[in-house]
């Protein structure tokens, strides 16, 4: 009877345990649809068409204020990762996820003031909620999840938060079409007489954006605390009642100090495993940048504004069947193999930019540049999919410190990624690409090589 107690217990456990995964994904997924919007139309091109550049450059007139916000977000993000471990112990990841998820509807919510100065102070506010919402997602899920689901779940969530690229971008591509700017084009407007008609559609889908901000944002109250984790007969068999109780009382661990978690931050840092794992993240980090930004941008230029729209949904796909086939294998295979799927994706895709934006073969295909689009995305789902993984499996009792770890790396070299794609060719950028695409894979599979002594973790034979 008290075995059958114990099933049904465990059973209980992982059915709050996927409630939870499931709901926060939901609510990321809203935000992100908001914001993901917003950010890639920062970093697009004028010739891509996006509400960003309209509002910025056409009704406000300031075609630097797109750059001066996003380095802000990337600095103060980059940096805030060192405190969000101490604010996520301190007031708990549930709770920090709402915080961040305020940050980000004010950040969408100031654009609509038409002010810089609120803009560039939201863009600082959204740093540090940037750094706070993710080290708290981080170590929400790894509270949800042990080893033998965390590939599954973090597969679930992250198809979950992809979905916004396809929603977000189906919205762009209905309601726009990718049409440029018409500057002969005004309607009367009480507050802005001179305003431009489609700058005045823009706005209105800005605050289509900030509802569904909000939206996502009380989602993240319908989470509930992370469910106990049953102890594993599997993994300690044999094990005494002392032992039990000893797993049983890190439930009610004395909160750390201040100084204790940046040092433990500081520590984890020089770790060689996160050393290694860094060079994994730093590769993501340039990635993302280049198929949220760069790519979209040369696709747009070199076809139609509209097919930057198509190119989004065709990465989000991608991610969604990414986080669905990558969170099964790595469950029942290797996250090696994951990594090793992404490593053949990513090498593809560059191969397929060079050859069609660059080489003299033949002239540009749209077909081959909406398979690099799927390319990008698959890619990119691997391999962030693999380090969620590693990291609650390698660093889960310090999983804020990691994550934040993690955040860092990735948001320092996206910002360093987007400061030299303004001024290296292609071809250049295609370089260090594929440098960091072989560093960051040879990095990753050393780190799952190494033996260890968890359940539901297989390293590469």
């Amino acid at each position: 009877m008290s075995r059958l107690s114990g099933i049904q217990n465990i059973g209980g456990c992982c059915s709050r345990a996927l409630y939870n995964v499931v709901v926060h994904g939901f609510a990321f997924m809203a935000l992100f649809t908001a914001f993901q919007l917003i950010h890639d139309h920062l970093v697009y091109d004028q010739t891509s068409g996006g509400f960003q550049t309209t509002v910025l450059k056409d009704i406000m007139d300031d075609s630097q204020l797109g750059t001066q916000s996003l380095a802000i977000i990337y600095a103060v993000f980059s940096l805030a990762n060192f405190v969000s471990p101490i604010i996520v112990h301190y007031l708990g990841a549930r709770f920090c996820m709402f915080l961040g998820g305020i940050g980000y509807s004010l950040f969408i919510g100031s654009i609509l003031t038409l002010n810089a100065a609120a803009i560039l102070s939201a863009s600082a506010l959204l740093g540090f909620s940037a750094a706070v919402i993710w080290t708290a997602q981080g170590n929400y899920i790894t509270a949800n999840t042990n080893p033998s689901t965390r590939p599954t779940y973090s597969g679930i969530f992250w198809a979950q938060l992809q979905s916004s690229l396809l929603v977000g971008n189906l919205m762009l591509f209905l309601i726009v079409h990718g049409d440029k700017v018409s500057q002969g084009e005004f309607r009367s407007n009480k507050l802005h007489p001179n305003l431009p008609r489609i700058g005045k559609i823009a706005l209105l889908f800005y605050r289509i954006l900030l509802g569904v901000a909000i939206g996502g944002t009380l989602m993240f109250l319908l989470t509930r605390t992370p469910p106990p984790k049953p102890f594993n007969e599997f993994d300690i068999q044999g094990a005494t009642e002392t032992d039990k109780s000893v797993n049983n009382r890190d439930e009610v661990k004395p909160p750390k100090s201040v100084l204790s978690i940046l040092k433990s931050t500081l520590r984890l840092l020089v770790e060689r495993d996160m050393v290694m794992l860094s060079f994994s993240i730093i590769y993501s980090g340039a990635s993302l940048t280049y198929w949220s930004g760069v790519y979209p941008t040369l696709l747009g230029n070199t076809f139609k504004p509209q097919d930057i729209g198509l190119s989004g949904m065709i990465v989000g796909c991608a991610e969604i069947i990414g986080g669905v086939t990558f969170g099964r294998l790595g469950s029942v295979a290797s996250l090696s193999w994951v990594v090793i799927v992404g490593l053949f994706a990513h090498a593809s895709a560059f191969f397929l930019i060079y050859l069609n934006y660059r080489s003299d073969v033949f002239d540009p295909l749209l077909g081959i540049g909406l398979t690099i689009s799927f390319l990008l995305g698959l890619g990119d789902s691997a391999f962030n999919n693999a380090l969620y993984t590693i990291l609650g499996n390698l660093f889960n009792d310090r999983s804020s410190e990691a994550f934040a770890l993690f955040k860092f790396f990735q948001s320092a070299m996206a910002g360093i990624a987007f400061a030299y794609t303004g001024v290296l060719d292609l071809s250049w950028q295609l370089l260090i690409l594929a440098l960091l695409l072989l560093l960051g894979s040879y990095s990753f599979i050393y780190v799952d090589k190494k033996p260890r002594n968890r359940t539901g973790y297989h390293p590469i034979t």
